[in-house]
């Protein structure tokens, strides 16, 4: 049974009668704090919540946000404020700086959580005065730059697993993995949505082909000659994960997901640095994500896999696709892999675990693809959204 008009059950608006939506969370819960035993619905249902950080005119430094559809808001006047800046097809930010300023911060507490999504909610219902809209409400015209929604500071680990598609397996010919291969980033490769990837290329002039040929500086500063494009299902921790945490009680410590491009240099990865992965993966730049973090109960956690046992996932070169999935495809889901890690490592809120990347990058192509100067990179996930970069 629910309202029409609000989309509340009858068990959300008799717990609130009792005792306030914190008490609401207790009840959907039954412990305090998130649980993948919850379905995919929270408390307040009207609009999704998209943690993002901005730039946005008239403010200082980053600003924490949840990026919400036009098709969200309810309110006459919100609307008419989106028509008459001929911006409806664009999303608008709610901005949730007067409760948290780091989406670590924000993930790691469940009452912030509240906080948050009834801050979102108001916003998208019919009922909006000009002082909310003014104190909560961004127009996109107003964001001046979206940025990554968790940069360096906040990611103490940046992990990576690799073979981790069934189908990118097969077009290799190569065994699916029997346990997670295991590598990593740093916090330093993370970009924001529009931020260049460096290339660094060799020019007719180059002596070397890729900047692990030498000990020695090269003429023309040459990185690589192979950088490749990897989309990918990023994981977000929200809390510290225990020790030794089984599969099955994971999801309590996720704090949604993003998107992730995980950049490439082929040639350091597999031809340099004796055949260890980290200086073909870890450049700056090697690391785009967003353009938002989802929460995780904005998924279907009744599929056992974290709630992403079945996202579309796509990377576009140039408006055309080379890579197209499912997640479904996953050898390891979520939940297993931050189980796995947690065998040997604490992971903390804004660890982020990249899960592998699908078949179609460009290593694996006749003939090989490489990045460009001038690429335009889209890497999209189902119910996250877009990441672009050139």
């Amino acid at each position: 049974c629910r309202c029409q008009k609000t989309k509340k059950s009858l068990v959300q608006y008799c717990a609130i009668l009792v005792g306030g939506s914190d008490f609401v969370e207790r009840c959907l819960d039954g412990r305090g704090r998130s649980s993948s035993k919850r379905k995919a619905e929270h408390v307040t249902a009207q609009a999704m919540v998209r943690i993002a950080r901005a730039i946005i005119a008239g403010r200082d430094g980053p600003t924490l946000v949840a990026q919400v559809s036009p098709s969200s808001f309810q309110s006459t006047d919100v609307l008419s404020l989106i028509a008459e800046k001929d911006i409806s097809s664009d999303n608008q930010f709610v901005i949730l700086s007067s409760i948290a300023s780091t989406a670590t911060e924000l993930l790691a507490s469940d009452t912030l959580l509240t906080q948050a999504r009834q801050i979102v909610d108001k916003a998208t219902s019919d009922s909006v005065d000009h002082s909310f809209v003014s104190k909560y409400i961004a127009f996109s015209p107003q964001v001046r730059r979206i940025l990554a929604p968790i940069d360096a500071t906040d990611c103490g680990k940046f992990i990576c697993i690799g073979m981790n598609y069934v189908d990118h397996c097969t077009e290799q010919n190569a065994p699916i993995p029997t346990v997670p291969l295991v590598f990593n980033k740093f916090g330093s490769s993370i970009v924001g949505p529009g931020d260049g990837i460096p290339l660094y290329g060799p020019t007719s002039s180059s002596k070397v082909a890729h900047g692990g040929t030498s000990k020695c500086l090269d003429d023309g500063n040459v990185v690589t000659s192979k950088l490749d494009f990897e989309v990918e299902l990023g994981i977000v921790i929200g809390r510290t994960v225990p020790r030794f945490t089984p599969a099955s009680e994971a999801c309590d410590y996720i704090g949604g997901y993003t998107v992730i491009h995980d950049v490439s240099a082929r040639d350091l990865q597999l031809e340099a640095n004796g055949g260890q992965w980290l200086i073909g993966k870890c450049g700056d730049g090697y690391a785009p994500t967003g353009p938002v973090i989802t929460t995780l109960d904005e998924f279907n956690l009744d599929d056992k896999k974290g709630g992403a046992g079945d996202l579309q996932i796509e990377c576009r070169l140039n408006a055309e696709a080379v890579q197209s999935s499912s997640t479904s495809n996953l050898v390891f889901s979520t939940p297993e892999i931050v189980s796995y890690l947690s065998k040997f490592m604490t992971l903390e809120s804004g660890d982020i675990i990249a899960t592998g990347t699908p078949p179609g990058v460009g290593c694996f192509r006749k003939p090989q693809l490489w990045l460009k100067t001038g690429d335009v990179v889209e890497c999209e996930i189902e119910r996250i959204g877009t990441l672009r970069n050139t």
